[in-house]
């Protein structure tokens, strides 16, 4: 009995290790789809004092990748979760508030875009480091039952801050569009 149990597990576990990794390569490639072939101008370009260009856009995120890989990296060292903690917060509810642009959320100094990146290497530095948090993902035995903090959240387990990196990165794939779509948005 035992073992129909372990077998039923490890499916369940691989289809949600599967539908982890294939959320963060589609939120790679909507990046990848949204930056490809801009410009150093148009990637650099800013609608506003106060507003950020699309490089800066992409290496906020390049920062927050850095961040999350040490995340999943030391999730197996995180507090163990109560039994119900899949349920909480519902992973609707995480990726409507991750993806939602309607609200400004400041980010934290340490994902603030510093322009150290070269605009026309920032995209391949996003896209290589996306593929080594999916190497991370795909390594760990179980993105359940341990959680880490977000201080949006509460505490989540690994699935769900999956789903809130896919969603953070979707978000400001939107944002580039929107900076594309601006009336000074440069033609080349």
């Amino acid at each position: 009995m035992q073992t129909a149990f372990f077998e039923t597990a490890q499916l369940a576990w691989q289809a949600e290790r599967s539908d982890a990794l294939d959320v963060l390569r589609k939120s790679k490639a909507e990046v990848e789809i949204t930056a490809r072939g801009l410009s150093v101008p148009q990637l650099t370009y800013k609608p506003s004092p106060d507003t950020w260009s699309v490089a800066e856009v992409i290496e906020h995120m390049l920062l927050a990748e850095s961040r999350v890989q040490s995340l999943f990296r030391g999730l197996h060292e995180a507090p163990e979760g109560a039994p119900d903690q899949s349920m909480k917060p519902p992973a609707e509810v995480i990726v409507a508030m991750s993806t939602d642009r309607s609200t400004k959320h400041p980010s934290p100094p340490m994902l603030l875009p510093t322009g150290e990146v070269p605009a026309g290497e920032i995209l391949a530095q996003f896209s290589t480091s996306r593929d080594h948090t999916l190497d991370i993902i795909a390594a760990l035995p179980d993105l359940r039952g341990r959680v880490i903090n977000h201080p949006a959240f509460g505490d989540l387990d690994g699935y769900q801050w999956v789903l809130f990196v896919a969603g953070h990165t979707e978000r400001h794939a939107a944002q580039i569009e929107e900076v594309k779509a601006g009336a000074g948005f440069p033609r080349q």
